[in-house]
């Protein structure tokens, strides 16, 4: 049977044969994500450093597990600490020349332009004001008012219907504009 520092050892080749041999499956990976499907271009820093993120916080974790396994923590003391001070040095870090690193220097320089980044609104409006963009879809005012007023037919119509079980012959309007409340009594009157 292996005795602890052989396991470990093992261990440590394995993560650095994954982070090694599938480096530019990796790297390839990163590059179709930063792949836009709608423009078919290349993302902008802005709107791909999030993904890259997430990507990076993935492999720390993964990494962590590998390197110092969540099922020994008990058993776990200095030594297990230093091992996982240089392969984090060796494999995770900026500057090392690995995947991590490359991950790392794409995340400071989106980072770095952030803030020159403009952040154009995901609403625009025509000079005319007849047409709204939504995310780059043009959405016509007149049609969207259109939309609501036959969706508040549709509520009226089945609230009539199911709630107030009356037929069109039984409707009635309140002419809500000419409705005074009297503040000296508890009645509402429509006003002269």
């Amino acid at each position: 049977m292996p005795d602890r520092e052989e396991t470990d050892l093992q261990q440590a080749v394995e993560l650095v044969d994954v982070l090694v041999e599938r480096a530019s499956a990796l790297l390839h990976f990163l590059a179709v994500l930063g792949i836009d499907d709608e423009t078919g271009r290349l993302r902008q820093a802005n709107d791909f450093s999030y993904m890259l993120a997430g990507v990076v916080y993935c492999m720390r974790v993964l990494a962590v597990e590998i390197i110092l396994p969540s099922g020994e923590r008990d058993q776990q003391g200095h030594e297990d600490d230093k091992k996982f001070r240089k392969m984090r040095d060796k494999y995770l870090s900026d500057g090392s020349f690995s995947v991590m690193s490359k991950m790392l220097s794409l995340l400071a320089y989106s980072k770095n332009l952030a803030p020159n980044h403009g952040n154009a609104g995901s609403i625009l409006w025509s000079k005319d004001g007849k047409v709204m963009s939504l995310q780059g879809k043009s959405i016509v005012i007149a049609r969207f008012r259109k939309i609501v007023h036959e969706i508040i037919g549709e509520a009226e119509d089945l609230l009539w219907r199911n709630l107030l079980w009356s037929r069109d012959a039984q409707r009635f309007e309140v002419p809500l504009g000419e409705l005074e409340d009297n503040v000296n009594g508890s009645v509402c009157a429509l006003g002269a």
